[in-house]
This record gives structure tokens, sequence and C-alpha cells, in this order.
């Protein structure tokens, strides 16, 4: 009899030899034609050449930012001008401006578009003007809001606004408010360091309006805020 260990790890049985000198008839894998598991190592992975040697083939373009970056995906766009402390360009395209009739509502701030056939009846509220597609330095799109000169007069602050536009079409700049009582204008103030060129969202100025104002805008004086505003409802 063979006393079973009550101790220890189990030991592992050897079969006995057959008749004939072998096993119990099965052939133990032949070890020397294994094949070395995908994830290990070659042997010879020392003989491969090292990836640090020429470390010019790890380096990128310096346009990677503006071909191989991911563009970001815009959701909304305000309508509103330039901040104090903002450098700006203005799209040239002329296709990407735009005058139009707005109103801006007094309790929220909220900008309203208005249709030609209703802003004459609307005029007390209403007020015309250029948006022009705009981005700053930290690659924000909006709408700048300009207004339109009224005819037969002249307005500094309004005529030096679309001028700061008209130069912001081909260069950063800032638009300074000069309160000056003999200057009374916007002046374009240029960066001490011309920054990167914008990169201009793939829209369309239909898209960029949509996005800017979606539900906000008055096609019929039965609009709720043409209805406040003329008084027909409270």
């Amino acid at each position: 009899m063979v006393a079973k260990a009550t101790n220890g790890p189990e030991v592992n049985k050897v079969p006995m030899p057959d008749a004939g000198g072998r096993g119990n008839g099965v052939e133990p894998p032949d070890a020397r034609g294994a094949e070395a598991p995908d994830d290990e190592p070659s042997k010879d992975w020392a003989a491969q050449a090292d990836p640090f040697d020429d470390l010019s083939q790890w380096r990128v373009r310096t346009d990677f930012r503006t071909t191989g970056g991911v563009k970001k995906t815009i959701t909304e766009v305000a309508v509103g001008k330039p901040g104090k402390q903002e450098f700006v360009w203005v799209h040239p395209d002329p296709a990407y401006r735009m005058d139009v009739a707005v109103i801006e509502r007094e309790s929220d701030r909220a900008i309203y578009l208005v249709h030609p056939d209703v802003a004459d009846d609307l005029a007390k509220w209403t007020k015309p003007v250029t948006l022009y597609t705009t981005q700053n330095t930290q690659g924000v799109t909006y709408l700048w809001a300009v207004s339109m000169p009224q005819e037969g007069s002249s307005n500094s602050w309004t005529d030096s606004a679309h001028d700061c536009a008209a130069t912001a079409m081909n260069e950063c700049i800032q638009v300074y408010s000069n309160t000056s009582p003999k200057a009374k204008r916007y002046e374009p103030v240029r960066p001490l360091n011309p920054p990167p060129p914008p990169e201009w969202p793939d829209l369309t100025l239909n898209q960029l309006m949509k996005l800017a104002f979606g539900s906000r805008y008055i096609t019929t004086l039965d609009h709720p805020v043409a209805e406040k505003l003329r008084g027909v409802k409270f």
C-alpha cells in the first residue's frame, strides 16, 4: 500500500509505463516545437534598432495643429461686440456679414432677429445692425453686431466701429473705446506680437445665424415679444 501524504502540497502522480516501456499512451508535447506567446518579446529584441537613436522621426510638423489637429465643434454662437481685453479678426468674405434688424429685450438682454415684413411696425424698438462674423485669439467665433448709420446723420461711435471691423478683416486688433471729449470713437490697437491666423469654422453664415438666434426671431406681430412691446399682452 502507498501511504497518502497528510501534510504538504499534493504530489502529481507519474503514470506507470505500459508493457512497451511507454507511458499511458499520451505523448508529452515537444517543447522544442512550441511557439512563444505573442505577448512575449522576441529573443533577438536587443539586436533591433533603438527607436531613440534617430529622434528626428518623432518630430511633429510645425503646421500639425492646422493640418492634423481636430477642430472644435461649434454648438452655440453669441451675438455681441468684442470685449475690452480681447484681440479679434473679422471674416473678410462679404458672404459672412449681413445687414439685419434686431430687438434687444431689456429683461434679459436677449437679441431677437426681426423680419423686414414686421420691422416697420416695430420700428420704435428695432435697431438695424450689420452682423460681422468675428473670432478672437481664443478661437471663439461670434457675430459682432454694429449699428448701421442712420440716413442723413453721422455718429462717430458707429462710423468708427465699422472702420475697426474693416481693419480687422486684414489684421488682428483690439477695439479700444476712446472716451476723450475730442475723440469719442473706437480705435484699433495692434498686438505687440502678431498671433497665429484665425481658424474659421466650416460653417456658412446661415448655419452661424441659426446657432446664434435659434428660436429667437420675430416674423409676425403675434409673436410674444412683439405683443408685449405693443401692449397687446402682458
